[in-house]
């Protein structure tokens, strides 16, 4: 199910303001817990059902549109493995770090 989530954000396009991804966070249910901007870059920290996500989206001085959007899965201090990215370069879905979930962090 994060993993759906997670994909789902990828998906979101570039070459936006920041206002489009609080609205797109709010419209896929997510609440969104924390945000800050630095530099050329905000973070939003959201959660939908008990899970935590941090959308980080890079913005172009010369434009304020989006560069690159990257997604990240938060538990608590830690993170899963799992962190997908879109950029404007690529339009494609980037790993970083291992490219599997540890089963102890799934199981239930």
């Amino acid at each position: 199910m994060m993993q759906k989530m997670m994909q789902e954000l990828e998906a979101l396009p570039v070459s936006r303001d920041s206002g489009f991804y609080r609205q797109a966070l709010r419209q896929r249910g997510f609440e969104i817990v924390d945000s800050e901007t630095t530099n050329n870059q905000t973070r939003f920290e959201a959660e939908k059902n008990n899970r935590r996500i941090a959308l980080d989206v890079q913005f172009a001085r010369d434009t304020g549109k989006s560069t690159n959007v990257d997604v990240t899965s938060l538990r608590g201090r830690q993170r899963d493995c799992l962190s997908m990215s879109r950029s404007q370069e690529s339009h494609q879905q980037d790993r970083w770090g291992n490219n599997t979930v540890n089963p102890a962090l799934t199981s239930t």
